[in-house]
């Protein structure tokens, strides 16, 4: 089980560099973009000014915007694109495939086979300064609200992965512990995302019904959520591929790998099956749509960033099953006051 502080603090798989690496959630940046808490902006934008910090921007950013507040997307992207000074994270769909071949490669006792930065970000966010850049209002295309559903086909494709991991390993809490279920949600990760190492055969029948779905759309004459399943699926299968052709003797040591310390510290595989847990282990708690995006906000800022704003409701959940690395601050929507305290502290 993965309890203690030390093996919590392994999830933090921060770049190495010394700006300080600031996420925001799509709450604390829409009210940003709102015009509140101006000493807040002030003192972000202080600090990347002077090369000391930056807000890394995600693709969760932009799907939760185009999904749940439209028309607004042009202002609060604008606003996340200076902040981040043209620093972003990778889909979440190549961060777990990039921390699960670092994964094979530690297991194997092979060199890395990356930097750690390339794990999660599109480029080093510790580069030098002007070697960083937001991108210019001026030279991004903006749309009026109504011509934005291209980005939402887009966020709806990317959600879909993740959403079908909540419906079909959704465990409601009966009685078991939160380690218990955390365990029950990890391996049901594993079985979806890792499918054609975990069960082949499985994987061959799943992915052959997943085809004829596909087809049966594209004979109607659309291309919705079948062909974007299929599609997904197969990526899984040449994932496993490139496994299995990169590192030819992990055929025959499937079972200790899947086992295997390394890969049950793979922040984006470990901390959605921590966080499900504690979400299904709170009664009188309905799921909401956000959660989703709220899972992966905190994977990515407690995995990859110095300091995370959260919802209110996750944070406390966090900090009451110990799921924050030691070097990291989180706080919630109601505690930005608090965060713009500290960011001075730590500034001046």
């Amino acid at each position: 089980m993965l309890w203690t502080v030390a093996e919590i603090d392994s999830l933090h798989r921060r770049p190495p560099g010394p700006r300080l690496l600031v996420y925001l959630d799509q709450s604390a940046l829409s009210r940003l973009a709102e015009g509140r808490f101006p000493d807040l902006l002030e003192t972000l934008r202080r600090g990347i000014h002077s090369g000391a910090l930056l807000c890394p921007e995600s693709f969760e950013h932009r799907d939760e915007t185009v999904l749940a507040d439209k028309s607004r997307f042009d202002a609060i992207t604008e606003l996340s694109d200076e902040l981040s000074m043209g620093v972003g994270l990778l889909d979440r769909e190549d961060v777990w495939r990039n921390e699960v071949h670092v994964a094979v490669a530690s297991f194997l006792g092979e060199e890395p086979p990356m930097e750690i930065w390339k794990e999660a970000f599109e480029k080093d966010p510790h580069l030098p300064l002007d070697h960083l850049f937001p991108v210019s209002p001026g030279l991004r295309v903006t749309f009026p609200p109504e011509k934005v559903d291209w980005r939402e086909e887009e966020a709806r494709k990317r959600k879909e992965p993740f959403a079908d991991l909540l419906n079909e390993h959704w465990q409601r809490s009966t009685g078991a512990s939160f380690e218990e279920q955390t365990e029950v949600e990890f391996q049901g990760s594993l079985g979806l995302l890792l499918m054609p190492l975990v069960n082949p055969s499985r994987f061959l029948a799943w992915l052959k019904e997943s085809r004829a779905l596909m087809e049966e759309e594209i004979r109607a004459g659309h291309i919705e959520s079948d062909y974007n399943r299929y599609v997904h699926r197969h990526e899984l299968g040449e994932f496993s591929d490139f496994l299995l052709c990169t590192y030819p003797t992990l055929r025959n040591r499937l079972g200790e790998f899947l086992a295997s310390r390394q890969l049950r510290c793979t922040p984006s595989l470990r901390y959605p099956a921590l966080l499900f847990a504690a979400l299904f282990c709170t009664l009188c708690r309905k799921v909401r749509e956000s959660d989703v995006f709220d899972i992966q906000h905190l994977t990515q800022g407690l995995s990859r960033c110095d300091i995370v704003t959260a919802d209110g409701a996750w944070v406390q959940w966090c900090r009451e099953r110990n799921l924050v690395p030691g070097s990291v601050r989180l706080f919630s929507s109601r505690e930005l006051d608090q965060l713009t305290a500290h960011l001075h502290s730590v500034l001046n």
